[in-house]
C-alpha cells in the first residue's frame, strides 16, 4: 500500500495576535491575565527569593543601614517597595534595619511605602505576621508606579523592585 503525495499548499501568512506591542508591554498583559485568573490564590504564585527568604532583605538592609547611618539629621528617610508580593521582603529589611541600629535614630525615620496597583496584592503584603511589629514604619499605597504622584521631587530615598522585575 503506498500513501498519496503530498502537495505543496500554499502558506498562509501568521495571523496577529494584537497590535504591535514592545515585549515589556505583552509581559506585562499576560502578568495581569496570569494573576487575574488565579482570584484570591495569588499569592501561592509569588515564589521568589525575596517572598520566601530573608537573605535578600538582608543585605539590602546592610546596605541602607551603611550609605544612611552617618547622615547626621533628623528627616525621614522615605522607601518604596514596587510591588508588594507577600510582605516578606518589607518585614524582613526592617527588622534587620531595626537589629542593626542599636544606637537608635536611624530606624525611626524611616518610612517603608508598600506600593502596588492590586489592593488583594497590598492587603496580603500587610498582613504579613513578621510586617506587625513595623506598621508605625510601613504605609501602603494602591498605585501603578509608572504613574506615581504625590511625591516631592527628590524624596525618595530608596527603591526596591524585586516583585515587579519581569513588568519592568
Amino acid at each position: 500500500m503506498s500513501l498519496p503525495p503530498v502537495t505543496q499548499k500554499e502558506e498562509t501568512p501568521p495571523q496577529c495576535l494584537g497590535e504591535f506591542k514592545p515585549v515589556d508591554q505583552w509581559q506585562a498583559h499576560l502578568n495581569t491575565l496570569f494573576y487575574g485568573l488565579q482570584g484570591e490564590r495569588f499569592p501561592d504564585y509569588s515564589q521568589t527569593l525575596a517572598s520566601g527568604d530573608y537573605r535578600l532583605a538582608h543585605a539590602l538592609a546592610d546596605q541602607f543601614y551603611t550609605d544612611y547611618r552617618s547622615q547626621d539629621t533628623s528627616a525621614t528617610l522615605v522607601i518604596q517597595e514596587w510591588g508588594a508580593g507577600n510582605g516578606n521582603l518589607a518585614a524582613c529589611f526592617l527588622s534587620h534595619l531595626k537589629t542593626l541600629d542599636t544606637p537608635g535614630g536611624l530606624y525611626s525615620r524611616v518610612r517603608y511605602f508598600l506600593i502596588d496597583k492590586n489592593l488583594d496584592i497590598l492587603r496580603v503584603a500587610l498582613a504579613h505576621p513578621d510586617l506587625q511589629t513595623h506598621r508605625s514604619q510601613v504605609c501602603a499605597i494602591q498605585a501603578d508606579v509608572q504613574h506615581l504622584s504625590g511625591f516631592k521631587d527628590n524624596s525618595v530615598h530608596w527603591i526596591v523592585s524585586n516583585e515587579l522585575w519581569s513588568d519592568l
